[in-house]
């Protein structure tokens, strides 16, 4: 654990309750992203512990949800302001002894329709598959396909969005499968390859993008497109 001050380069709304800020200043106790960082907000006795999503030397991105007082404070805060900050908390999770390339998993799609008030009347849930395992005896997905065409290709995504769909007894589903990074994947696919998956009772159909930027980037258009899906078609 290591006190520091930080500056707020950015903070931004990524949708009406849920904000990415990005700080700047002494990042060497943070290790792995799953850690959180402990801020001191003004006017509060009790810090707040934020999620870390990302970091590289100097800088570390953080995603939080406005639920009260203490972050509808932070989420008012603009880039220069300086934040005092606890760093290097929990464990977090090592994504390099998956054995995997990040794949595009988190929850984001469920995160954004969820800050919206009154979203339960018509949102049933979602299912996080970050291995293939998961795809394989959770979503149905044919373990042919993922042997052969790999996790990040079309028919998988439609596959994962047909047994998203059936599993939940919803009328529409859609689904992510993409790389954000570090490297590609051994099926030639590069950083930034996204299929986006849509089905409901007459079709599934899948989306292909290849987006730019570092894994915030990728992770925040790739949420977007699929939005976009379900307003398209559904």
């Amino acid at each position: 654990m290591k006190q520091s001050i930080f500056e707020i380069l950015t903070n931004e709304a990524l949708t009406s309750s849920v904000y990415r800020m990005t700080l700047e200043g002494d990042t060497s106790a943070i290790t792995a992203p799953g850690q959180f960082v402990n801020i001191r907000l003004e006017g509060k006795f009790l810090r707040r512990p934020i999620s870390v999503c990302d970091w590289v030397e100097n800088t570390v991105t953080l995603l939080y949800k406005v639920v009260g007082g203490g972050t509808d404070w932070l989420s008012r805060c603009t880039p220069g302001q300086a934040l005092d900050a606890l760093s290097g908390l929990g464990n977090g999770f090592d994504v390099a002894t998956r054995g995997e390339t990040t794949l595009l998993a988190g929850g984001g799609i469920g995160a954004a329709l969820t800050a919206v008030p009154g979203s339960s009347a018509v949102y049933k849930g979602g299912i996080i598959s970050y291995t293939n395992w998961v795809k394989a005896n959770v979503l149905h997905v044919p373990q042919a396909l993922l042997d052969t065409v790999g996790a990040v290709s079309a028919p998988v995504a439609e596959a994962m969005a047909k047994g998203a769909r059936e599993i939940l007894q919803a009328d529409v589903a859609v689904s992510v499968t993409g790389l954000a990074g570090p490297g590609g994947d051994e099926y030639g696919n590069p950083v930034g390859t996204v299929f986006l998956g849509y089905s409901d009772e007459k079709e599934t159909v899948f989306r292909e993008f290849h987006f730019q930027g570092d894994r915030d980037a990728v992770r925040s258009q790739a949420l977007k497109e699929a939005l976009k899906l379900v307003l398209e078609k559904a």
